[in-house]
């Protein structure tokens, strides 16, 4: 691994697995947003906005995890706007590679909300905020995949810059 992507990876780090995932319902406050994850039938639906009866709906699938999110002014000054990432089972198969199907997606407010993804892949992935970029590896001191996100050019496999 290279040094640029070692100090890269010391940005806010977080981790999650989807293997033990519920479907519930959850409240999350990202910066001034409120997020909702709501049970709809047999799956989840994911709303946003600035109180619980102004919402509007960004994601939906059969479980919605957040993997992490820009919870404080460091954070978020760190990426340059407040952001968060989730995870949903995957649809696509994973024939020859270990891991469950997944799909990332990352919901930011800049100034209104948009939604980039899904990112698929059978990796359980880290989840690491560095400067302007959301950092998505396998092993954040090894091999294996490497995603980054920016909100000027959304995934981009290996690149560790951030907007440009």
């Amino acid at each position: 691994m290279s040094f640029a992507r070692a100090v890269l990876t010391m940005g806010l780090s977080l981790g999650a697995s989807t293997a033990e995932a519920e479907q519930r319902d959850g409240t999350f406050v990202v910066d001034d947003q409120m997020v909702m994850i709501s049970v709809v039938g047999s799956g989840e639906v994911m709303t946003t906005g600035p109180n619980a009866g102004d919402q509007t709906q960004v994601l939906s699938g059969p479980d919605i995890e957040i993997l992490g999110f820009t919870e404080d002014e460091v954070s978020i000054d760190l990426l340059g706007i407040p952001a968060l990432v989730a995870v949903v089972p995957g649809t696509h198969t994973c024939e020859g590679a270990s891991g469950n199907p997944v799909a990332y997606y990352v919901v930011w407010w800049s100034p209104a909300v948009t939604t980039d993804g899904p990112l698929t892949t059978c990796a359980d992935l880290s989840l690491s905020f560095t400067n302007g970029a959301i950092l998505l590896e396998e092993d954040p001191m090894g091999d294996g995949e490497f995603w980054s996100w920016a909100p000027a050019r959304g995934f981009a496999e290996g690149v560790t810059e951030g907007a440009p």
